[in-house]
């Protein structure tokens, strides 16, 4: 789970911050936050999400960079606000950041996991998303349903009809998202027997 860093607003100037992030007053949250002489975590989360909310990725971007000790919910904010705005390629990049370390160590968690995940199913990156699968395994980090989807549909929509079963398989309860995922991926590849057998199972 991810620690928000949206809790714990202590500093004067935060509540102001995050009602004119809220109400997208970018000009205002702007004032408030260049006028703060100290800034916690919650502060640059704020900035951030708000203009990744807004579209505005130059911005989120300038912020996230020189926020001075990224935790999840800013690498959260923007890799998820490429991935579902249509910059896959620039969520994949950020996150080969992240693993690399050249913003500083960060605990990689499972909601970050699952965007990039999704960024792959979009571009088809099949081998960047069994190259992230084999790095999820080898640091045993626990799937969640959210994950454990994710990684089914990325293998599916990419036509690995083998992973795709020994992933769902390793969930203790698949969700209804990762057997759809199982049964458009035999039907997109001719196995409709396989689809329709599955889908009398559930």
């Amino acid at each position: 789970m991810i620690n928000s860093g949206l809790k714990g607003n202590a500093l004067p100037g935060n509540s102001m911050i995050e009602g004119y992030v809220k109400s997208r007053n970018k000009e205002e949250s702007l004032h408030f936050f260049y006028a703060m002489p100290h800034k916690n975590s919650f502060t640059w989360n704020m900035i951030i999400s708000g203009f990744v909310k807004a579209s505005k990725w130059n911005v989120a971007r300038k912020f996230f960079n020189e926020m001075p000790t990224k935790n999840g919910v800013a690498w959260n904010s923007m890799i998820r606000g490429y991935a579902e705005n249509g910059h896959s390629v620039e969520a994949l990049r950020l996150f080969k950041d992240l693993k690399s370390g050249c913003y500083g160590p960060c605990h990689v968690d499972m909601y970050v996991l699952a965007t990039v995940f999704g960024a792959c199913t979009d571009l088809l990156a099949f081998q960047l998303g069994k190259t992230i699968h084999a790095c999820i395994v080898v640091d045993r980090i626990k799937f969640d349903p959210v994950l454990g989807s994710s990684i089914v549909n990325t293998y599916g929509k990419c036509g690995d009809l083998v992973s795709t079963s020994l992933v769902l398989r390793s969930q203790p309860y698949p969700d209804d998202f990762s057997l759809s995922s199982l049964i458009s991926a035999y039907s997109n590849n001719g196995r409709v027997a396989d689809a329709k057998r599955i889908s009398h199972q559930e």
